[in-house]
């Protein structure tokens, strides 16, 4: 179970997590969620429920009441590894920047920074918010089978 890894996980694990949990979004969800995916680098490693809760944020409060889409993309930036997660807005719906930033949001950060070196950017528009994981290429990979003596 991811919630009890210390180490870091490869981002294919976290994106199997998050298709999980939108495909039973998608299922049960009244409203019409839409997922897109621009993946353009997977080789890599961040903490565990790093990306679910933002997805689970995009869903819940970054959406109109009909719905709306998710977008989850990743790519290299400058000596970065950048994992995005946007949603389209509330379509009128008054903009609630606590949500996106509570208590789930702040936990991912602290993990981010501790546990990689890397840190989380949020940015909320009347257009949506967009949630970014910026994380070091050059971080040092923290493995439970690691011997650090």
């Amino acid at each position: 179970m991811a919630i009890k890894k210390k180490a870091l996980i490869s981002f294919d694990e976290e994106l199997d997590n998050v298709k999980l949990y939108l495909s039973l979004v998608q299922i049960d969800y009244t409203r019409k969620v839409d997922v897109k995916y621009d993946i353009r680098i997977t080789d890599f490693y961040l903490p565990p429920l790093s990306l679910e809760p933002l997805v689970e944020n995009a869903v819940e409060h970054g959406l109109s009441k009909d719905g709306g889409i998710v977008t989850l993309h990743t790519f290299e930036e400058d000596n970065n590894i950048v994992i995005s997660v946007s949603d389209n807005g509330t379509a009128g719906k008054p903009i609630e920047e606590n949500i996106h930033t509570g208590v789930g949001v702040e936990n991912t950060r602290k993990r981010i920074e501790m546990q990689c070196g890397g840190r989380l950017e949020v940015n909320i528009t009347d257009a949506g918010a967009v949630c970014n994981i910026i994380i070091p290429k050059e971080m040092e990979v923290s493995n439970e089978n690691t011997d650090s003596r």
